[in-house]
């Protein structure tokens, strides 16, 4: 397929996003006290600055990156980058997701493409440091229902598996023969699950296929010698539970300036793992209970259970983001309207952890046009732009621009309007008692205008009834159901016809836009 132009939509003037989020990245100031560093180029330069000071085990860091990379064949910008986290003037800037059946929605990909893109946009001002982007597995959550599916070509594509605990330790059974299924879907998809005993593994394999020439860096946080790196604050959430209280104050803070709050923190906010286990710990009386799995322990057998096996403590949302600070000399973590609404929740609880606290960066936001459906818009007269209007609104505007007669009686309205209201003013002076009468009869002609308007517009509908469907029909590709295109559609909708769509995009899109970046392909 040809090349691509680039319509930009505000992200305001799209109606897809919360008032937290837009508020964030246009600096409203009930929203700056959230946050450390704003999320443009100049806050990531100053969030280098402050995360210098800081310092993390980077020996363990790249040991457990090599071990998990396993006999998968790293070698290119991903080995180089590997090696230079062990240098203290490296820098990551991270994303991270579930581990979504053939990558999820198209968002992951442009997640993970805004952290390849930002660390290109510091390496061209600061030579002496180095920058790699990261993607984060979530192999540690156990809501099967979230990664079981995706989207091709609008029809779901569903992995049923009775498997639970943590999805990143699931077995790939099955997954290949879905696949085989769907028409078109690449074979080094399939090999990646048929190849895999886990979906963790299965999924790193696939991210590294589609972004290891970007240097993309995927990370297993479900390992034992990492988690022991985070063992300091494991032990402190469990004995001094400093995280809900932090939160609880922010929280507060928020829903004072009028906004909702994405997560509530726990009392205790881990998980314990074991086997097919994942429940959440509580402190009931002076003993740490694991929630439906008849396990209990002491204050000191839980410390010891963690000094010997870190592994088995997973932090849950709220102490996830401190978990991959720790591990990760992180600048910038890279989010969707959500996470940044939660991070921002956050801000108290890396200040009680003494954690660094990194920029949180909105990610890209895309769609695709293809050419047909371009081709469709522009023969309709319809800008990309006002798919974004109300279905009623961009019917009206395809009937504005189709119509060959202008159908508005605004004017004739106004006319009546003025003629009424002169008709009024000498019934007041004839008889006071006639004013309201005057008024009602006025309200009369105008319902009857405004009713001979609508029959209009209807009967002008009906004549360009085709063209509405055509209009309407591209709409509900680029917004299904009424949500971003992105937050459906795999991206292996789009690479059965475009093989280089990836590299496309991240030669087109600008991570520091703050709009909807819709791919039109010409």
């Amino acid at each position: 397929m040809s090349s691509f132009s680039v319509e930009k939509i505000g992200l305001e003037q799209s109606h897809q996003f919360g008032a937290l989020f837009i508020d964030y990245i246009t600096q409203k100031e009930s929203v700056q006290s959230l946050y450390a560093y704003y999320p443009n180029i100049a806050g990531l330069e100053t969030a280098i600055e402050a995360r210098s000071k800081s310092t993390l085990n980077r020996s363990v860091l790249v040991e457990r990156l090599k071990a998990q990379y396993g006999e998968l064949s790293i070698t290119g910008k991903v080995a180089a980058n590997i090696e230079l986290l062990l240098n203290d003037n490296t820098f990551t800037i991270t994303t991270g997701h579930q581990l979504c059946l053939g990558t999820g929605p198209l968002y992951i990909i442009l997640k993970t493409l805004s952290c390849v893109k930002l660390c290109e946009e510091l390496k061209k001002k600061h030579t002496a440091e180095n920058f790699v982007p990261v993607f984060w597995m979530a192999s540690e959550d156990h809501d099967a229902a979230e990664i079981n599916h995706f989207y091709v070509f609008g029809k779901k594509y569903t992995w049923e598996t009775t498997q639970t605990g943590a999805v990143g330790r699931f077995e790939t059974t099955g997954i290949v023969e879905l696949l085989d299924t769907i028409k078109d879907i690449p074979d080094w998809l399939k090999e990646a699950y048929q190849s895999s005993s886990t979906l963790a593994e299965a999924t790193r394999k696939v991210m590294h296929h589609l972004f290891s020439e970007y240097g993309v860096v995927v990370i297993d946080g479900d390992d034992a010698a990492l988690k022991q790196e985070f063992a300091g604050v494991i032990e402190k959430e469990l004995f001094n539970q400093s995280a809900v209280a932090a939160m609880h104050q922010t929280n507060t803070q928020i829903e004072k300036a009028g906004y909702g709050v994405q997560v509530n923190p726990r009392d205790i906010n881990l998980f314990y793992l074991k086997n097919d286990v994942r429940e959440r710990i509580e402190k009931q009386d002076d003993r740490f209970v694991v929630l439906h799995a008849n396990l209990s322990f002491s204050a000191e057998e839980i410390k010891a259970e963690l000094k010997a096996h870190p592994e088995r403590f997973s932090p849950n949302v709220v102490l996830r983001p401190l978990y991959e600070s720790t591990i990760l000399p992180d600048i910038a973590y890279v989010g969707g309207p959500g996470e940044v609404a939660y991070w921002l929740q956050l801000k108290d609880v890396f200040s009680a952890y003494n954690t660094f606290l990194p920029v949180v960066f909105p990610r890209m936001f895309s769609g695709i046009v293809s050419k047909q459906q371009h081709a469709k818009l522009e023969k309709a007269g319809i800008a990309v732009s006002e798919l974004f209007l109300s279905e009623f609104d961009l019917k009206q505007r395809v009937v504005a621009v189709t119509a060959q007669e202008d159908i508005s009686i605004e004017a004739q309205v106004h006319e009546v309007s003025k003629s009424f209201d002169a008709i009024t003013t000498i019934a007041n002076q004839v008889d006071g008692s006639l004013q309201s009468w005057a008024q009602a009869e006025k309200s009369k002609a105008l319902k009857q205008l405004e009713d001979i308007e609508k029959r209009l517009r209807k009967a002008e509908e009906r004549k360009h009834e085709e063209s509405i469907k055509s209009v309407l029909g591209i709409r509900d590709k680029i917004l299904p159901n009424g949500k971003l295109q992105e937050r459906q559609e795999s991206v292996f909708t789009f690479l059965v016809n475009d093989a280089d769509l990836i590299q496309k995009m991240y030669a087109s899109l600008d991570p520091c836009a703050f709009s909807i970046q819709l791919c039109c392909y010409e």
